[in-house]
């Protein structure tokens, strides 16, 4: 499955945690259950490893409490297990195992994006400067670049979207493609405030399983979103700096 705008999904997954740790309200847990849903239904399982780390460090980051996340942990593997249990749950849960048994890892060298890698490396992009300035956004009006990437796509399988961000380098640029990587983490770093946490591990989640084998982070509609983060994070760095000048001149003024 494919969803446009998916990081909506991993939002409300986060955005549950982060308030249910800060307020214990009970709809939080079903932000929590929906955004897991859309993750199983999307079968992805970099996407399912990655999003359980950075749920562990969203739980530190909030709690600081060793014995408080392991009681977060035991409730959401109740949670899991509840959902797991569905008949839907259970036939993606065997749709993976089948895809991990059939050699759909990278422990394979036969893996499709080992192949991938290498015709797109050794066969498609191989101008002077295109691995680094990037070939371009195809456009599907005829042209032969375009062509090619569609030709190859239906007769092979072979995305380059299926690469992550080595494969988006291989379109728009290394250069660009390291400049989304710095806004994305220095965005993600620059995010304190606990009640906005859901927003740098949401980030973090997309960015880091983007990194070889989906393209969460730049799938279509998720930069709408992303955009909205970054001005979040924007206005509340400005509301920061506003108070802390406003302390300063009154420290100054008055004494303290």
């Amino acid at each position: 499955m494919r969803m446009p705008g998916s990081i909506c999904a991993f939002t409300l997954f986060f955005y549950g945690i982060n308030q249910f740790l800060l307020n214990r309200k009970k709809i939080n847990i079903l932000y929590i259950g929906l955004g897991f849903l859309v993750f199983l239904i999307m079968g992805f399982r970099t996407l399912l490893a990655f999003t359980l780390l950075f749920t562990l460090f969203l739980l530190y980051s909030i709690t600081k409490n060793a014995i408080r996340i392991i009681g977060y942990l035991i409730l959401g593997c109740i949670l899991v297990f509840g959902i797991s249990q569905t008949e839907f749950a259970q036939s993606k849960i065997k749709e993976m195992q089948t895809r991990q048994e059939k050699g759909d890892n990278f422990s394979n060298k036969d893996y499709i994006r080992y192949r991938e890698y290498e015709y797109f490396t050794e066969e498609q992009f191989i101008k002077p400067g295109e691995k680094f300035i990037g070939g371009g956004t195809p456009v599907y009006d005829g042209n032969n670049y375009a062509n090619t990437l569609d030709h190859v796509a239906i007769t092979y399988g072979y995305f380059w979207v299926d690469l992550g961000l080595i494969g988006l380098s291989w379109i728009i640029g290394i250069p660009a493609v390291l400049i989304l990587i710095y806004i994305i983490i220095r965005c993600s770093i620059r995010i304190k405030d606990k009640d906005i946490l859901f927003i740098r591990y949401t980030l973090l989640t997309t960015l880091f399983s983007s990194l070889l084998t989906t393209a969460e982070i730049f799938r279509r509609g998720n930069f709408i979103i992303i955009a909205l983060f970054l001005c979040v994070e924007y206005t509340r760095s400005l509301e920061k700096k506003k108070h802390s000048l406003n302390n300063t001149y009154y420290d100054k003024k008055f004494g303290n």
